[in-house]
């Protein structure tokens, strides 16, 4: 007999007619009942039935990774611009414009952001917003929107922590937890950051237990208070910028609606974009984090760091530079270039004779020297350094290989075939 049913003993066959021990259905009624009873007295979820035939309402997705009742996370490197991003996006959520794509407005207006900033302390904030704001030069009617719609809890010192850990055991706290709940539905929020997640729980972030913890609990304030909840976080020191470099358990990729991992360009991506080599410093990429492929350069969404002066200084100190995000949309390389030239161009080297095709643009024999004229670009230094870069952008996209040959001298050098 499962635990928690109820079973009833049956009467001898001729006792009284009238017990309900003789009734089957009543019998029966009278279990579904005490069964349901038991049910709801747990506090445990009920058995529910789903009529797939009425018509479900869509997903809050409010704007790219903040969406209603969900929690969703950004996570990168140290340094690589992860809090600089969501300063822009909350600026836009507030005044209901995107600043990243030429004040578009968003299809879901002005939206109010309550914000943890639980590493840095008020004035730093300050500056980062305020270079934000003075940037994109936001109007008086901007502002008027900013100043309503951001609110900030200041909490560097680790006041806030909703879930602790003692000798591998987990404790969620009811009273954070609450007080989470609480101050949210009275700021009246439709999105809330938290900056950085690790600062909101005092657990071992390894263990998957422990996770689950401090994660199904943000999922529910989400869900209870019908807010969009998005954390910062990092991924592991010398590690890449997958998902599965994210630091930490699993527990939080997998309980994240979304998650958003944002990289520096590499100097291959530089190479494939079109980017100066000196520039790739200030650029970063998003791409989603829930993909299950490395996802070329082409395929991240780009943004460039550009410095803002907050003219702040005074006799004793320099005046504070800071980092703001704009966006950046690499020029296509292969501009003016038609499918039948890298075609023909790709055809050519297949053909050529090996000892034409050296990697190195330095080199008399350079690969590149084949392709200015079915590409039409004019051998030139211009022409040589947009030749180089399509060199390279062939070979990150996998149609070019290096194979490395002996020349004259037994020497091994670097040659490039068409794959």
């Amino acid at each position: 007999m499962a635990e928690n049913t109820v079973e009833f003993p049956r009467t001898q066959e001729g006792n009284d007619p009238n017990d309900i021990r003789n009734d089957d259905d009543a019998c029966e009624r009278l279990k579904a009942d005490v069964n349901a009873a038991v049910i709801e007295a747990s506090g445990f979820p009920a058995v529910a039935q789903i009529d797939v035939t009425e018509l479900v309402p869509p997903r809050q997705i409010i704007w790219g990774p903040y969406i209603r009742g969900f929690l969703t996370g950004t996570a990168a490197t140290g340094g690589s611009g992860k809090t600089s991003l969501i300063d822009v996006e909350v600026v836009s959520l507030a005044i209901g414009k995107d600043l990243l794509n030429s004040r578009k407005p968003l299809r879901a207006g002005a939206k109010s952001v309550l914000m943890f900033s639980l590493e840095d302390d008020r004035d730093e904030f300050h500056r980062r917003h305020r270079a934000v704001i003075r940037h994109y030069r936001l109007s008086d009617e901007e502002m008027a929107l900013y100043r309503e719609n951001v609110r900030v809890v200041f909490d560097s010192d680790g006041l806030i922590n909703i879930a602790s850990e003692d000798k591998g055991v987990t404790t969620l706290d009811a009273k954070c937890e609450s007080y989470l709940l609480s101050v949210i539905q009275t700021s009246g929020a439709d999105i809330v950051t938290i900056d950085p997640l690790i600062s909101i729980h005092s657990v071992d972030e390894n263990r998957n237990p422990s996770m689950q913890v401090v994660v199904r609990s943000l999922r529910k304030i989400a869900r209870i208070a019908a807010v969009a909840i998005h954390y910062s976080h990092h991924n592991r020191k010398g590690g890449g910028d997958n998902v599965d470099d994210m630091r930490g358990a699993v527990a939080l990729r997998d309980g994240s609606r979304y998650l958003r991992m944002l990289s520096r360009m590499t100097e291959e991506e530089a190479k494939s974009l079109g980017v100066e080599i000196d520039h790739a410093p200030f650029m970063v990429g998003t791409f989603s984090g829930k993909a299950n492929f490395e996802p070329k350069a082409s395929q991240k969404k780009w943004f460039r760091f550009i410095g803002h002066d907050l003219e702040n200084g005074d006799d004793l100190y320099e005046t504070d530079k800071i980092g703001v995000i704009t966006q950046f949309i690499p020029k296509p390389l292969m501009h003016g270039i038609t499918n039948e030239q890298q075609d023909d161009a790709l055809a050519l080297l297949k053909t050529a004779p090996l000892e034409d095709r050296r990697e190195n643009a330095q080199a008399k024999q350079w690969i590149g020297n084949l392709v200015f004229e079915p590409l039409g670009i004019t051998d030139d230094k211009d022409g040589r350094a947009k030749v180089g870069r399509i060199i390279s952008k062939w070979k990150y996209e996998g149609l070019l290989e290096q194979e490395k040959l002996k020349n004259d001298s037994g020497r091994k050098q670097p040659y490039l075939t068409v794959k």
